[in-house]
């Protein structure tokens, strides 16, 4: 029989739930709804208003206001336009939850999305990280145990490209894993996500899986993943560089895989060439690599 005592703690355990917000006028009232419908109660939300250039801020400050959860509502504001990764960066420094959980402003998800997330904890109480699916990764047909503690297993689950979610919103995470890490995103990037996963890869050690879909992705045809090539070429490249840096002695293998594969890529996106020969590609990717770690 669970004790009292476990009971509170689990009751009580505050998830912070950070939104960075940037120009997303027509998607911000839905993802701002979908977090005051949570059924889960002990929560803070901390929206990072990005200098939006519509009225986005307007909306979501509209519609808190209208609501009786409107104080676990916190507003940081940048002084200019800093990104994505500043901005979840600024979440992170704010949030005072045990947890945190990272929210696209320009997504939403379902009503029990946050309880059966720290559900899951009450069963693994020393998990670092929930992973659940999505709209775009239905994680019902995928056959992952509910905790993985193999650290060969974790690695290989972020460092692949196909077998796991690699977005970093939809995951509750210890906030004291995130800050003893220094996890936060580098700045200044686009698929920040792909480098963030290489460094959870080095220090992640209890990973939950919550076989259910608690999140629905949109695809925005003017959020970040349709910036200019240029930029998203030139951010893999950075993320190249960074990976291969600290390459360390545990699963070395995978590692290389990891930076290997984001510079087939972006060697692939870069020169359009989708539909070269699989081997001339792959030798071309190589010395696409080689090029930009000289740099």
């Amino acid at each position: 029989m669970e004790s009292k005592e476990n009971k509170v703690s689990f009751i009580e355990m505050k998830v912070s739930i950070i939104i960075p917000i940037y120009n997303v006028a027509s998607y911000i009232e839905e993802c701002v709804q979908s977090v005051i419908n949570q059924t889960y109660s002990n929560l803070e939300v901390i929206l990072v208003d990005d200098c939006s250039a519509d009225n986005s801020m307007d909306l979501a400050l509209k519609i808190i206001s209208q609501s009786d959860k409107s104080s676990i509502f916190k507003i940081e504001k940048h002084n200019r336009n800093r990104g994505l990764s500043a901005a979840r960066n600024t979440g992170i420094r704010r949030a005072a939850g045990e947890f945190i959980y990272f929210l696209d402003s320009d997504d939403k998800i379902i009503p029990e999305c946050i309880e059966k997330m720290v559900g899951v904890l009450k069963s693994f109480p020393c998990a670092e990280m929930v992973c659940a699916g999505n709209s775009d990764y239905d994680m019902r047909n995928r056959h992952f145990p509910k905790n993985i503690i193999d650290l060969k297993r974790i690695k290989d689950i972020f460092l692949s490209y196909s077998d796991f979610p690699i977005a970093s919103w939809n995951k509750l995470i210890s906030r004291k894993f995130i800050l003893s890490n220094n996890l936060f995103f580098k700045e200044g990037i686009v698929h920040e996500d792909l480098l963030w996963n290489f460094y959870i890869a080095k220090y992640l050690k209890n990973l939950c899986i919550l076989p259910e879909n608690t999140y629905y992705y949109r695809h925005n045809p003017k959020g970040i993943m349709s910036s200019n090539l240029q930029k998203q070429c030139d951010s893999m490249d950075i993320i190249i560089r960074d990976a291969a840096k600290h390459i360390d002695n545990k699963s070395v293998f995978l590692q290389l895989r990891f930076v290997l594969h984001a510079a087939h890529l972006n060697y692939v996106k870069r020169y359009k060439i989708e539909k070269q020969i699989v081997l001339i590609r792959y030798l071309g990717a190589i010395i696409y690599l080689l090029r930009v770690l000289s740099r």
